[in-house]
């Protein structure tokens, strides 16, 4: 695909895609960065554009792909975030509550069975 059969096809696409990422997001900013990524992900994938039924359709699951991804992103950070914020606090009676929640979750989680706790460990833990 040319660089003028990509503007045709797919720059008008853009404002939808925003609209999009804006309605999953809640963010402007967020939905810029979106729409920018999921452009440059169709730029560079352009040749393989030329064998997709419908490039609109590709388009905006792509862009729901990279909304979820940065929601999840985001949510971990906050996680992370709100982690250091618990740790930072030092107070005795606050550490020995912050052990009793860790050694609960991990005794929760070892009692799930196998493939279970595997996935619960990659996805939150490795991420």
């Amino acid at each position: 695909m040319e660089l003028d059969v990509f503007k045709t096809t797919v720059l008008p696409l853009r404002s939808k895609l925003q609209a999009y990422a804006y309605k999953l997001s809640d963010e402007k900013e967020d939905a810029e960065d979106v729409v920018q990524e999921v452009l440059l992900k169709l730029w560079n994938s352009r040749k393989e554009l030329e064998h997709c039924h419908s490039i609109e359709a590709f388009a905006m699951t792509l862009t729901h792909n990279v909304c979820i991804d940065l929601l999840r992103k985001r949510r971990y950070m906050q996680a992370a975030g709100n982690l250091s914020d618990t740790i930072c606090s030092n107070t005795p009676e606050h550490l020995l509550e912050l052990k009793e929640k860790v050694k609960l979750i991990r005794t929760i989680i070892d009692s799930l069975p196998t493939l279970q706790r595997t996935i619960m460990r990659m996805k939150d833990v490795e991420g």
